[in-house]
């Protein structure tokens, strides 16, 4: 489970920090943090900056990406 959620290089590892980082001041701004967990992390992808670019697409991939063993077990 981790594994998904460690970065591949360098960069990325950054571009999580930096992410991280920032979320806690759009959370206090936009985000209810009492929403379910689901519907938490779809409201951080729709997030936007002032540029039109979402600032957290590399946080909400490693945190919200489905487990393929569970879709798996799922689809069974």
């Amino acid at each position: 489970m981790l594994s998904r959620i460690a970065p591949k290089s360098l960069q990325e590892q950054q571009d999580l920090d930096d992410q991280w980082r920032c979320l806690p001041s759009y959370k206090q701004n936009t985000l209810d943090t009492n929403e379910p967990s689901d519907i938490f992390w779809h409201e951080v992808a729709q997030l936007q900056n002032k540029d039109g670019k979402k600032p957290f697409s590399t946080i909400f991939k490693k945190s919200f990406q489905p487990n393929k063993r569970h879709q798996n077990r799922q689809e069974e």
